[in-house]
């Protein structure tokens, strides 16, 4: 939790907003489908037939045209779960993994800024070097004899680290905020004071991007052989980059994924980038570990169906029973798993190569489900012949299906356990021990009548109950015309307390305009200030206030483009216009 005592400041809330896809949030609660520029859906707030809830991906916000809510990734949560600002933001913050700041605390934007400009002019030396080194022609013939082109190769921004101890730092860090920027990017290593030198060497590099496409990182493959190097290299972790939480090719797969619904989950870097020269553009490879839970979870909130790919040998086979582990307790009734194990000596990179797309087509749709990989697994360990064999492998099972969360699926896995061995179904689930486990708490979703109270009516609340919010209340001009339901009740009760911050709830209904005053309803409003923690109040009143001049600015930005296509806009405008969106290319850059 963020320290309530503190603001949480508007460039946090302006770069997680830049780096989490609304698309990924929304699709997470609810089945978005394309529809031109836009992904469409049956609205989550009121019931309809005919969709017109409404993502715009490229601006980042949410419209429905049947009851007219809108707003970005934390109104959307703040909506749906029922959440309050600060844990909207918490919850954008962990998915990205970014920490949150507060106004009273050192400020790490321009930390982190640093680091993704150095990550950047490092991407652009590597493609420069893969076009102009001396040993370009070597290393590009080395990408050609694993079947790739230039037009992949650049759209996976590959490139070249030249042997050498200092080109890299020699080239785009020339004083030492560079240097220590570089250090904090994994891409230098500081020996000892004041003396570096390049973490990647003789290197083709595959650059690492987060979900918004920005560079948190590298991969290095050698070229040749080098005695005491590893084959392959990873950046290590820093405060941009994790390996439990990034997937390698996950940028560049994210509109096939989002199209198809199915992603595949292969180990290398050259699996994804082979793939995609094949023509299946909708692999991921996780970064030299074990695949995790968070990113299962990250690709359920886009994927429907997870196709696990590794090679036949011993360490592919032991992979993909981890895999299957690891998704058993996070697995629901709406989402797959699938298996494919490919022949031994064979990998993805290999095998599309040497068969062609169309037989790795096949291989995904071959895939095996989850419950088929896990019986015929278990199944080849047991002798079903003989009682003791049938014993042996419900028990296996069963150790794996209680794992799962309760549903039809869990239903259905016993049911099959059942058949198989020839037992009730209901005496399988009772009789057989079961092994002692901790169970997640489990996370309910607020009551819908929680879950629709609109931040500007709970700003409302707090300040009804909360008197002492006018003392350091903004000034609130202009946010009467925001277009979220209570901004216009807001700043009418506002400037009355501000001017009388005792006012009776009486004085207070009797000074509101007649529209105004049918929407006062001080019980109501008082019955809604539970939602947010007593020691949250404040973070949270002023959370609602950037939240609505974010939306303010966005109403007005649209007012001048829409002025700019009809050719009326003022020179002033103009400027403004230009202003706009300059910032707006910023936070998505």
């Amino acid at each position: 939790m963020v320290d309530t005592l503190g603001r949480i400041p508007e460039d946090f809330i302006q770069s997680l907003l830049a780096r989490v896809d609304i698309v990924e949030v929304i699709g997470a609660h609810v089945s978005l489908r394309k529809a031109g520029a836009n992904y469409v859906a049956c609205c989550p707030f009121h019931t309809e037939k005919t969709p017109s809830f409404s993502v715009n991906q490229h601006k980042q916000f949410y419209h429905c045209f049947g009851c007219g809510v809108s707003g970005d990734a934390i109104q959307f949560l703040i909506e749906n779960n029922g959440v309050t600002f600060v844990e909207a933001v918490e919850i954008l913050a962990a998915q990205v993994g970014m920490q949150i700041p507060s106004d009273n605390k050192p400020a790490q934007s321009a930390e982190h800024n640093l680091i993704y400009n150095i990550l950047s002019e490092a991407t652009k030396y590597f493609e420069q070097q893969l076009r102009q080194h001396k040993l370009a022609n070597q290393v590009v013939q080395y990408l050609k004899d694993r079947g790739l082109t230039g037009v992949v190769a650049k759209s996976f921004k590959l490139g070249f680290a030249p042997p050498g101890w200092d080109n890299l730092l020699t080239n785009i860090a020339s004083n030492t905020e560079q240097k220590e920027a570089g250090v904090k990017a994994g891409l230098f290593v500081n020996r000892e004071a004041n003396k570096y030198y390049d973490r990647f060497r003789n290197r083709v590099m595959f650059p690492i991007r987060n979900r918004r496409g920005k560079v948190i990182g590298f991969g290095g493959r050698i070229i040749g052989q080098a005695e005491g190097e590893p084959k392959y290299l990873n950046s290590p972790e820093t405060v941009l980059f994790s390996k439990s939480q990034e997937l390698y090719g996950y940028y560049e797969a994210k509109q096939t994924i989002q199209k198809t619904g199915i992603v595949i989950v292969v180990e290398g870097y050259m699996d994804v980038v082979s793939l995609a020269q094949a023509g299946i553009t909708n692999a991921v490879a996780t970064l030299g570990t074990a695949c995790t839970e968070q990113h299962v979870q990250s690709l359920f909130k886009t994927a429907t169906e997870i196709i696990f790919c590794f090679d036949g040998d011993v360490a592919g086979k032991k992979a993909a029973w981890r895999a299957l582990e690891l998704c058993l307790p996070i697995l629901d009734d709406l989402h797959r798993i699938k298996f494919i194990i490919l022949s031994n000596a064979e990998d993805p990179d290999s095998f599309v190569r040497k068969f062609g797309a169309e037989a790795f087509r096949e291989q995904i749709n071959a895939a095996a489900s989850l419950p088929d990989f896990l019986f015929n697994t278990l199944a080849k360990q047991a002798d079903l012949e003989h009682i003791d064999g049938r014993v042996q492998l419900a028990n296996q099972v069963k150790q794996q299906l209680i794992k799962l969360p309760d549903g039809i699926f869990k239903d259905m896995m016993f049911a099959r356990l059942a058949q198989l061995i020839d037992v009730d179904p209901a005496m399988l689930r009772n009789k057989i021990t079961q092994p002692q486990f901790i169970a997640k708490p489990k996370v309910t979703k607020p009551a819908r009548a929680l879950a629709l109270v609109s931040p500007a009516l709970r700003a409302v609340a707090m300040l009804l109950s909360f008197r002492e919010l006018i003392i350091d209340m903004p000034d609130l001009t202009g946010l009467d015309l925001v277009d979220i339901t209570g901004s216009s009740l807001l700043y009418a009760v506002a400037e009355i307390l501000r001017a009388a911050p005792q006012a009776s709830e009486e004085d207070i209904k009797e000074q509101l305009p007649v529209d105004l005053g049918k929407s006062f309803v001080p019980a109501e409003l008082r019955g809604i200030t539970h939602i947010v923690p007593k020691d949250g109040v404040k973070q949270e009143f002023l959370g609602i206030i950037q939240l609505l001049r974010r939306r303010e600015k966005e109403l007005a930005m649209d007012g001048l483009l829409l002025k700019a296509k009809q050719n009326v806009l003022s020179t002033s405008e103009k400027q403004l216009l230009h202003q706009m969106l300059q910032e707006k290319g910023k936070l998505s850059e």
